[in-house]
């Protein structure tokens, strides 16, 4: 499911690898890059099973946010973390799991199958978790009562100033994930191909606008 908006992979935050070294360094990355242990792997499938059912409110939970930024970036991550979920459920539902597949993808965002691959640097309660898909980014996490979270703070570092144009982007991706959701439910796509040519143009469109 999308935990993080689709702005955190674009220019100028493309370099979320450079980011990533700045935060816990090349070697120690490196180093410590393994397979998400189960539990991590657990969180992530739940949060893709929950995204489809629950409410932005019920999402938040997901989010570990102190701050009045914090709070409102993790609102718009988990925004679009719903309306992603719920296209990609549409598209799995109305053509199979390769449509489903393509179209989370397109959307950066994951599939349960590419969280059972997850791997995981860092130690102790703060992690950050890869998936296989290039096209999702790196989700920093930290262990709050015993609970894993999005360490929305992290994203607060990484997107800097531009904290308002990620939520903007953030909340246009989400209208156009859900205006493509009524589309497949309301049959007005022909194939798959189509729904995904549909999502690959808008978001170019909102790409060239950042």
């Amino acid at each position: 499911m999308k935990i993080l908006p689709r702005f955190i992979a674009l220019a100028p935050v493309r370099s979320i690898p450079m980011a990533l070294c700045l935060l816990v360094g090349v070697c120690a990355e490196s180093a410590c890059s393994r397979s998400a242990p189960s539990e991590l792997k657990a969180t992530l499938k739940t949060w893709n099973a929950e995204a489809e059912t629950k409410t932005v409110d019920d999402a938040m939970h997901w989010y570990q946010a102190s701050t009045d930024d914090e709070k409102k970036l993790a609102r718009s991550f988990a925004t679009e973390a719903i309306a992603t979920a719920r296209l990609s459920k549409a598209a799995r539902e109305k053509w199979g799991h390769d449509a489903e597949t393509v179209i989370a993808h397109l959307c950066s965002t994951d599939t349960l199958d590419d969280d059972n691959t997850a791997t995981v640097t860092g130690f102790g309660d703060h992690v950050t978790v890869k998936l296989a898909a290039s096209e999702v980014a790196p989700i920093h996490l930290v262990k709050s009562n015993g609970v894993w979270r999005v360490n929305v703070a992290s994203y607060i570092r990484i997107i800097g100033p531009k904290l308002q144009s990620a939520m903007k982007y953030s909340d246009q991706f989400s209208a156009m994930a859900d205006k493509t959701t009524a589309a497949i439910i309301a049959g007005k796509y022909a194939s798959s191909q189509d729904a995904a040519d549909a999502v690959r143009a808008a978001i170019a469109g909102l790409d060239a606008e950042q």
